[in-house]
């Protein structure tokens, strides 16, 4: 999943007056409680959400290997590589 494209898809469920799939869809992106709305996603930190949503391959070949365990729920989906937080940033100097 990828957080920006899902969070447009949210925003597409509002407008077409699908209250119950653009929540189910706010959801799915917020860290806390996605293991009730994800059940194979990993946990995370409750204060940032990721770039995106990632099933846990050690690399590329395996998940093209095995991408049908992602479909099944088999494999943890993990945070992406970007973290965006609501904390403070650090100050220089």
């Amino acid at each position: 999943m990828y957080t920006h494209a899902h969070l447009r898809y949210a925003e597409a469920l509002a407008h077409y007056g699908d209250a119950d799939g653009f929540f189910r869809a706010l959801c799915q992106a917020n860290p806390v409680g996605m293991k009730a709305v994800v059940p194979p996603a990993a946990l995370r930190q409750a204060n940032c959400y990721y770039s995106s949503s990632d099933a846990a391959f050690a690399d590329r070949y395996q998940a093209y290997a095995e991408y049908e365990k992602v479909m099944k729920g088999e494999v943890p989906l993990e945070g992406g590589w970007r973290v965006y937080s609501s904390g403070a940033a650090l100050q220089p100097d």
